[in-house]
């Protein structure tokens, strides 16, 4: 890797072409959430939230389309973070789900090879979500990192988001 930005392997990078970086790092949280997950009248809702304070009139949350589970709340938060952001720069999109880091790194891989079949034999899910963040990422033509963070850690930023993601479950959005 020649960028300067790419700070390792525990950062799962969506593109690695590194040329004309400009290393403006712009860090944005995300998170979904849903009421009743997995049950009949699950409600979801994502959230997004800019670090930085002349970012934040970015700062979204809303309802989640298709099936109303925490999973796609948390794929569509990515995706909503990746439309919101300024560019040229680096996206930092700080998320506490190992799910959506790997639907759109590891697994996707392996699924675009497989005809989105997982190792289990059975229909990839979300697969419209997966292909959306793809698609936007490409015509943003922006370098997207996703790092995990631990949630509900007392990480401010993280929290809120977890707090607009909620808000958004119960039809509160910005």
């Amino acid at each position: 890797m020649s960028c300067p930005c790419y700070d390792g392997p525990e950062w799962h990078v969506l593109n690695l072409r590194f040329e004309n970086c400009v290393c403006e790092k712009i860090n944005v949280y995300c998170d979904g959430a849903a009421s009743k997950n997995g049950y009949d009248g699950a409600v979801a809702g994502w959230g997004v939230w800019f670090k930085h304070s002349a970012k934040r009139h970015r700062n979204a949350s809303g309802p989640v389309s298709g099936k109303q589970t925490s999973q796609r709340a948390e794929l569509m938060a990515v995706l909503e973070a990746i439309k919101r952001a300024p560019y040229p720069g680096q996206l930092i999109i700080h998320t506490d789900s190992q799910y959506a880091i790997n639907c759109l790194t590891d697994w996707r891989d392996r699924w675009e090879k497989n005809n989105y079949i997982t190792s289990k034999g059975k229909p990839a899910e979300n697969r419209d979500l997966i292909d959306a963040v793809m698609e936007v990422r490409r015509e943003r033509d922006t370098k997207v990192v996703l790092k995990h963070v631990s949630g509900h850690s007392g990480d401010p930023d993280n929290d809120a988001a977890d707090e607009l993601a909620k808000g958004a479950t119960k039809g509160y959005y910005i």
